[in-house]
């Protein structure tokens, strides 16, 4: 069988020649190269005649983010501005200033009037410098003919001081006007205001469906 394209071969570098300038013409009507337009390219858009890439905001997924280690965080514990880091547990302890296990049921502890320690429920004391008081006061509605729904009374106590805790509330106890029943009839509540150190302090009563005449209020504090 005869060769017919020996003179390929003879001639080379004119072929060469050849191929090289369909080449040159394929790369040409092609785009130059192969270069990426400008535009929207889904999660990512192109400007700059192909020199600036953008990510769409939002568009980084956790999953399409670098794999991180179990219990770990995104963050950054290095001074000043930067990239993120990987914080483990323990830095980020730190960062919060958090100490002990941190686990579970946190102890709490109890200082002032009131101590105690411990997780959950955990019995408490009350301060032995404190001392139980109680005084019982007439608040006096008015007469019968102009019904009000608030009365007041200064009751005068020594012992109150700036942290004193006091409460109170209706004696249901017969008085002049009312039996002990009343109470309730006139849904009769109480509150304490203007504490005064070393002075004493006000009760106001108040009733739900106005009312008159008197009715006993106790108060208990502790100082």
């Amino acid at each position: 069988m005869a060769i017919t394209h020996l003179p390929i071969f003879r001639n080379f570098p004119t072929w060469q020649k050849l191929i090289n300038a369909n080449l040159d013409y394929l790369l040409s009507i092609s785009g130059g190269g192969g270069g990426v337009t400008d535009g929207d390219k889904g999660d990512i858009v192109v400007s700059g005649s192909g020199a600036t890439w953008t990510i769409d905001t939002a568009a980084v997924t956790l999953a399409k983010m670098e794999n991180r280690g179990t219990q770990t965080f995104i963050g950054r514990n290095t001074a000043g501005t930067g990239v993120p880091e990987e914080i483990a547990a323990a830095t980020a302890k730190t960062m919060l200033n958090l100490s002990g296990t941190n686990t579970g049921d946190q102890t709490i502890t109890l200082t002032g009037d009131v101590t105690g320690s411990g997780t959950g429920t955990f019995a408490t004391t009350l301060s032995s410098a404190l001392t139980p008081r109680k005084a019982q006061a007439t608040v006096d509605f008015g007469a019968s003919t102009q019904e009000t729904e608030t009365a007041t009374v200064s009751v005068a106590a020594a012992w109150v001081t700036a942290s004193s805790y006091i409460v109170c509330a209706p004696a249901a106890v017969a008085t002049a006007e009312h039996d002990a029943d009343d109470y309730s009839v006139e849904g009769i509540t109480a509150s304490v205001t203007n504490i005064s150190a070393g002075v004493g302090f006000d009760i106001v009563a108040r009733a739900a469906e106005r009312t008159f005449g008197t009715y006993l209020i106790n108060a208990v504090g502790l100082a």
